[in-house]
């Protein structure tokens, strides 16, 4: 015959009484630490996943922000420096993240106060639509190198 303590830790039963020297057992601790330790690295393991990921699609935006366009080195960032694309879709959803050569314009001005410079390099289309022809590299030279000034 089971203890009340192993009927408890072993899901026989659940009474109120037993409960208490359940949580004194060993054996319950034991399974619990057992389960935060796999949890603990499920966690840790996301978070690197997740944090691995907004990397990658960070510096993927930059590269589109920046394609093709050079500066002196040590010279002043102006807003032939980086793309703009006026596409609503980008704009509301991405933040006004499209109009990027507002920033290097200015970059104290908060997004609110970000204008179009219609002398900086105008995308094709928004960052939506660039997403996919960026990563095969021949079909993105062709929609961008000519554009490039």
């Amino acid at each position: 015959m089971m203890t009340p303590t192993e009927r408890h830790v072993s899901g026989g039963y659940c009474n109120p009484a037993t409960r208490v020297v359940a949580l004194a057992s060993p054996r319950f601790y034991s399974s619990s630490s057992r389960c935060l330790r796999k949890s603990g690295r499920w966690i840790l393991g996301r978070s690197r996943h997740n944090s691995g990921i907004g990397n990658i699609l960070l510096e993927y935006v930059n590269y589109i922000q920046h394609y093709g366009l050079r500066c002196e080195v040590g010279g002043r960032q102006t807003t032939m420096h980086s793309w703009e694309s006026l596409s609503l879709w980008s704009r509301w959803t991405l933040m006004e993240l499209p109009l990027h050569p507002a920033h290097h314009q200015k970059s104290s001005d908060p997004i609110w106060a970000l204008r179009s410079h219609p002398e900086s390099p105008q995308m094709l289309v928004g960052y939506y639509g660039l997403f996919w022809p960026c990563t095969i590299p021949p079909l993105w030279r062709r929609l961008m190198d000519h554009r490039i000034p």
